[in-house]
Order: C-alpha cells, then structure tokens, then sequence
C-alpha cells in the first residue's frame, strides 16, 4: 500500500515537533512492514534541502521536489493544495492522510477529499 501524509507545515529535518516526529516513525513503520509512505510538506527557505529544492526546481520543472534524506520520499514545495496534483501523478498513492497539526488542517483535508482518494 502507498501512503501519503499531507501537511502544510514544514517536516523534518527543517522543522522538528512532536507531529513531524509522530508522522517519521508511522512512516518508518510503514516502510518496514513492505509499504510505501511519503510526505508532502511545506519548504522552509533555509539550508542544503531547500538549495538543492531550488535548483531541482529549475532544472526538472517541479512544483515539489524530493529527497530521500529520511528513507522514504518526503516532497517539498510552497503550497500543499498546489502541488497536491503533481505529486499524486507521479507517486499515485493509495491514501492520503492529513497531519492534524498543520495550520488549518481541514481545508486540506477537503481538498484532499476532492482527489477521490480514500
């Protein structure tokens, strides 16, 4: 199965909080039982990740860049609900789950709901 956790905050290692940490060990979890977890998250302007966003965004024409640096794909860009599509194509997960703690969670779970996905 292919999981997909949604949030508008950022995610670590750029942000660190008890919802970032909750949301790590349910995907390491994940990925150990054979499944398939990632993250989409906001980008935080600071340091190698969001250097190496910024030019992976130039060079390949992507609204979410992604980096493996935490063992399972966690997707960085600026607005969740914008790059929501994009991210969905290319990674075609089977449940999105919302991450409670991101400002305003139920819009984006609205949003989410609109996919279709369960």
């Amino acid at each position: 199965m292919k999981v997909l956790f949604l949030t508008e905050r950022g995610y670590l290692p750029q942000m660190v909080g008890g919802s970032e940490w909750s949301t790590h060990f349910l995907c390491a979890g994940l990925q150990a039982a054979g499944d398939e977890a990632a993250v989409i998250c906001h980008l935080q302007n600071q340091g190698w990740i969001a250097f190496r966003n910024r030019i992976e965004r130039k060079l390949f024409h992507r609204k979410f860049p992604s980096d493996r640096s935490l063992g399972y794909l966690v997707f960085r860009g600026w607005s969740v609900e914008q790059g929501l599509d994009e991210v969905l194509s290319r990674m075609k997960p089977d449940v999105l789950i919302v991450i409670g703690a991101a400002p305003n969670p139920a819009r984006l779970a609205l949003h989410a709901k609109s996919t279709g996905l369960p």
